[in-house]
């Protein structure tokens, strides 16, 4: 599987791919369970717990600043893509809707598929 979607950084690219991870040659898509057909009319984005509750749509989601940035991008699964071009809204704009309590030091996020995992509220306010 190296040689067909992966292959070892060359040695100059040491302080850009961690230790052990290889270089995609394309972007895998990867998905926790099946890959869902999703209704962006039906799309909702949910904010609770220590935060103001509030919901929001696909329209209010596109309806924030969009962003575009390039960084390198590396899986846990041992495989690192460089230069990616990202698109979208940072989390910094989408909370800047909320009011979020002192007290919360974490973002739990779910998904569809019954996927979750957790943002750290510091790397949120950088």
């Amino acid at each position: 599987m190296m040689g067909k979607y992966f292959q070892r950084p060359d040695p100059e690219l040491k302080d850009r791919v961690p230790p052990g991870q290889s270089l995609a040659r394309g972007f895998p898509v990867l998905t926790y369970g099946p890959t869902p057909s999703i209704d962006s009319a039906a799309w909702t984005l949910a904010i609770s717990g220590l935060a103001e509750a509030k919901t929001f749509t696909w329209q209010d989601l596109m309806a924030l600043p969009q962003s575009e940035f390039t960084a390198d991008f590396h899986c846990v699964t041992r495989w690192s893509k460089l230069d990616v071009k990202w698109k979208g809204v940072k989390i910094t704009d989408l909370l800047a809707q909320v009011t979020l309590d002192p007290k919360a030091t974490h973002v739990m996020q779910h998904c569809t598929g019954g996927y979750t995992t957790n943002l750290w509220r510091c790397r949120i306010e950088r």
